[in-house]
C-alpha cells in the first residue's frame, strides 16, 4: 500500500528592508512630481476663476454706467471721495455675487474693517480688486505727465470719453503689502511704473498692481477693460522703475511705447 507522502505547505515570504524602502523612495519620488502639477493645476484653476471675476465685474461696469448717464463708477458710493462705501456696492446691484469681488489668488479679507489714513473701510465693501483711479474712473487737476503726480480728483470720466475702450484698463487686481487682501483703487500713472526688481515689502502705489503676478502661472495678471472685456498682461505694460528712474524717463517711455492708451492719461479726460 502506498503511502501518499503531504507536500509542504507553501511558506508565504515577507518583503525585506530594502524592498520596502525601494517601494517607499518610488513613492516619494511620484509624490515630488505629481505634487508640482496638482498646484500648477490649481494655480490655473484659481487664475481662470479670477479672469471670469473681472469679466463679470466689467459687465456691472457697464451696465452702471448705463443706467448713469455713461458715467463710471465712482471710487465711494454715492459721495466721491469720504465714504465707508466703496465702489463694490454700486456694483451689487447688477452682479448681486459678492464674491466675485475677492481674488481667489487672494482669499477674502480677514477683518472685519480695514482703515486707510481717516477712512474706516468695512470688508464688505473691501475688495481684493482695484478700479483704475486715475485712467477709468476719475481724472485729476495734473497739467501733463510729468506734474499730474499728487494731484486731486477732479471729475468723473464717462465712456463716451474713451477713445480706445477696448485698450483701457479698468479693472486689475492689487495686493496690500503682506496682508492677504487687495486695494479697492490703484493709480494708473503710479501702478504703471513699478519697482520690477524685487517685491514691495510694504505698502507702494507703485507696485500695487505689479505685485499680483505672484499668485498667477507665467506671471501674467488678469486685467479687465473699458469695454466689458477681459485678458492678461505681463511685463510688457509696465515701465520698470530701475531703467526709468526719473519722471520725464518714465513720461518717455509710456509714450513711445503707447501705454497711455492702456493706462489712461490722468491729466485728461480721454
Amino acid at each position: 500500500m502506498l503511502m501518499h507522502q503531504s507536500l509542504p505547505r507553501a511558506q508565504r515570504q515577507a518583503f525585506t528592508v530594502i524592498e520596502l524602502l525601494v517601494v517607499i523612495a518610488i513613492i516619494a519620488i511620484l509624490a515630488a512630481i505629481l505634487f508640482p502639477v496638482f498646484e500648477q493645476a490649481r494655480a490655473r484653476a484659481r487664475a481662470a476663476t479670477s479672469l471670469s471675476n473681472i469679466r463679470q465685474i466689467g459687465y456691472a461696469l457697464l451696465m452702471y454706467a448705463a443706467d448713469n448717464d455713461e458715467t463710471t463708477v465712482r471710487l465711494y458710493g454715492s459721495r466721491p471721495y469720504s465714504s465707508s462705501d466703496t465702489w463694490v456696492g454700486s456694483l451689487l446691484p447688477y452682479v448681486r455675487n459678492q464674491s466675485i469681488f475677492f481674488d481667489p489668488a487672494q482669499g477674502k479679507p480677514i477683518l472685519s474693517s480695514t482703515t486707510r489714513g481717516s477712512i474706516s473701510y468695512r470688508w464688505e465693501w473691501f475688495p481684493s480688486y482695484g478700479l483704475n483711479r486715475t485712467g477709468y474712473s476719475l481724472y485729476t487737476s495734473g497739467t501733463d505727465c510729468v506734474n499730474d503726480w499728487g494731484s486731486g480728483p477732479i471729475g468723473i470720466r464717462t465712456l463716451a470719453s474713451f477713445e480706445r475702450p477696448a485698450e483701457r484698463c479698468a479693472i486689475a487686481p492689487t495686493t496690500w503689502g503682506s496682508m492677504p487682501i487687495g486695494w479697492i483703487y490703484f493709480r494708473g500713472n503710479q501702478a504703471s511704473w513699478p519697482v520690477m526688481s524685487a517685491f514691495s515689502d510694504d505698502w507702494s502705489w507703485h507696485n500695487v498692481v505689479w505685485d499680483t503676478r505672484r499668485g498667477y502661472p507665467g506671471d501674467r495678471i488678469p486685467v479687465g477693460y473699458a469695454d466689458g472685456h477681459a485678458g492678461t498682461i505681463g511685463p510688457e505694460r509696465f515701465v520698470d522703475h530701475d531703467a526709468s528712474p526719473g519722471k520725464q524717463d518714465y513720461c518717455t517711455a509710456m509714450a513711445s511705447r503707447g501705454l497711455f492708451e492702456f493706462w489712461g492719461r490722468a491729466w485728461r479726460l480721454d
